[in-house]
C-alpha cells in the first residue's frame, strides 16, 4: 500500500444483499467527472449475486476494488474501507443509493479552496416514484473554530419546521466528505453500535476545525424497509443495556464541545431517540415473548432513570414529533401509560404496514 499514489477521493460502499440496486449505484459514481478516485466496494457477506456484480465492475474499471468479509456489519466494513482508502478525501456511499455525479469534483474543490476538515452538501429521498427534499437546508457557508462549529451542532436538535429535521439534515456520513488525514490523527472510526452515524459525526465535529456547506443536491437516499439500517433493526436479548451504553458514549461525545454549547439538547434529542428504539426494536418486538405486562414492567425501569427522564422531559418540552405533542399534552413522564400505548400502536402499525409490502 506504501508504493501506491493517493487519488483525491476515496468512495467507500457497504455491499449486502443489494444486487437490484450495487450497479445503479456503481454506475453513478464511476460517472463523475472526477476520475482521481477510487471506490471501495467492500461485500459485507452478501447471500446473494451482489459481489459477483461489483467483480465484474473492477474487471471492467480499474478505479474499482472489490472486497469480499464475512459478516460483521456496516461499521466494521467502514472501517475497514478506511484502512485501505489512499484518498485525500473520504466520503460513504450506501449501497442502494445513488449520486449525482458532479458533486464529487464541486465538493472537492469546495474542500480544497477552504481547507475544509468536512463539507456537507444537499440530500433528496426517494420513496417509489416520489422524491422529498430531505435535507435542503443547506446554505453556503463555513464553520470555522470550536465556537462556531459547536453553536451549529448544538442547535441541530432545534432545527425542525416544515418536516425537516435538524439532527438527521447532519448526522447522516453520505452526504459528506471527509479529510482522511483529519480522520486519521483523531482516530475516528464506527463505533460498532446502533446510531453508527451520529456517533462517528458527533466525534467528527468536535475535533474538526473547518467546516464548509456546498448549496448543491448531491446524494439520493432510497427509503426502503429492508435496507441496511432497518435490517439492524432486530430484535437482541440484551439490546435494553447495548442502548443504554450508547445513551452514555453519547453523554461522552458531548462533553468534548465547549462548555458554553454543552446545553445537553443534542445529547436529550438522540437519548430522546435511543429510548424510541429500544420500545420499538426490543420491549414490542413481536420475537421478544413475555407478555404486556411483563414488557410495561422492564419499560417502567428504564425509565425511573434520570438519563432517560432528562431526555424525554426535554422532548415533550420542544416536540420533534407528533407522538412528542401527543405524550406531551397527556401529561408527559406522569402518563406513561399513554407513551407505552403509543408506542405499541406505532409498532402495530408498522407490522401492518410490512405485510402489506410482502
Amino acid at each position: 500500500k506504501g508504493d501506491e499514489m493517493p487519488v483525491k477521493l476515496s468512495v467507500i460502499i457497504p455491499v449486502y444483499n443489494a444486487e437490484k440496486y450495487i450497479g445503479q449505484c456503481l454506475d453513478s459514481i464511476l460517472s463523475s467527472p472526477l476520475g482521481d478516485m477510487e471506490l471501495l466496494v467492500i461485500d459485507d457477506g452478501s447471500g446473494d449475486k451482489s459481489f459477483s456484480i461489483c467483480s465484474h465492475y473492477a474487471r471492467k474499471d480499474e478505479r474499482v476494488i472489490a472486497l469480499q468479509k464475512k459478516n460483521e456489519g456496516q461499521s466494521k466494513t467502514r472501517n475497514l474501507g478506511l484502512k485501505y482508502a489512499k484518498g485525500e478525501y473520504v466520503t460513504f456511499v450506501d449501497c442502494d443509493d445513488w449520486v449525482d455525479g458532479n458533486i464529487y469534483p464541486a465538493a472537492y474543490e469546495y474542500a480544497k479552496k477552504g481547507q475544509a476538515d468536512i463539507v456537507i452538501y444537499n440530500v433528496d429521498a426517494h420513496r417509489g416514484e416520489t422524491m422529498y427534499p430531505y435535507t435542503n437546508i443547506v446554505r453556503e457557508q463555513m464553520l470555522e473554530g470550536a465556537s462556531e462549529i459547536g453553536r451549529f451542532v448544538m442547535a441541530a436538535p432545534y432545527k425542525i419546521c416544515d418536516g425537516q429535521d435538524g439532527l438527521h439534515s447532519i448526522f447522516p456520513v453520505w452526504n459528506k466528505l471527509y479529510k482522511k488525514s483529519f480522520l486519521d490523527v483523531h482516530a475516528l472510526r464506527f463505533q460498532s453500535y446502533k446510531f453508527e452515524d451520529v456517533l462517528f459525526n458527533i466525534d467528527a465535529f468536535a475535533y474538526a476545525r473547518k467546516i464548509t456547506f456546498l448549496p448543491e443536491k448531491g446524494y439520493n437516499w432510497r427509503l426502503r424497509e429492508n435496507s441496511a439500517s432497518n435490517r439492524e433493526m432486530k430484535y437482541r436479548k440484551g439490546f435494553e443495556m447495548e442502548l443504554y451504553g450508547i445513551a452514555k458514549y453519547l453523554l461522552q461525545c458531548t462533553r468534548k464541545y465547549e462548555e458554553a454549547y454543552r446545553d445537553y439538547a443534542l445529547c436529550n434529542r438522540v437519548i430522546g431517540d435511543v429510548l424510541w428504539e429500544c420500545l420499538e426494536c426490543n420491549i414490542l418486538n413481536k420475537e421478544n415473548t413475555p407478555g404486556l405486562m411483563k414488557r410495561y414492567r422492564c419499560f417502567q425501569k428504564l425509565m425511573e432513570d434520570p438519563m432517560y427522564q432528562k431526555a424525554m422531559e426535554w422532548r415533550f418540552a420542544h416536540p420533534v414529533s407528533r407522538r412528542d405533542v401527543v405524550i406531551g399534552k397527556s401529561g408527559g413522564l406522569q402518563c406513561l401509560p399513554v407513551f407505552f400505548i403509543l408506542a405499541v400502536l406505532l409498532q402495530n402499525r408498522k407490522r401492518i404496514r410490512g405485510h402489506k409490502n410482502t
